[in-house]
């Protein structure tokens, strides 16, 4: 691709000042509309990375919270197994008394 200067070389020379100031004119546009795009290439790549860092943490949230109700589970069963045991207990303590009452 060539450069805006290359382009404009033979015209500066036949315009004279009115080419100067159109080839200035035109360079401002283009350079502008490249540092545009250059801004706009630099905003869409943060918002990529954004999100991204944004579904890191989702996921990362989503896995402790996987993790937590695995050791919530965990810890009913083990409550659940203890009164278990306390009920089978004063059921035997019960059936003894029972017994020898009788």
């Amino acid at each position: 691709m060539e450069s805006l200067i290359d382009i404009a070389g033979p015209i500066l020379g036949d315009l004279g000042l009115a080419g100067i100031v159109i080839f200035a004119l035109a360079a401002f546009v283009w350079f502008q509309t490249r540092r545009y795009m250059q801004l706009e290439d630099r905003h869409a790549q943060e918002r990529k990375d954004s999100r991204n860092e944004a579904e890191a943490h989702l996921k990362e949230m989503q896995q402790l919270h996987r993790e937590e109700r695995n050791e919530w589970r965990v810890e009913q069963a083990k409550q659940a197994d203890k009164a278990t045991e306390r009920m089978e207990a004063i059921a035997r303590d019960v059936n003894r008394i029972i017994g020898g009452m009788r």
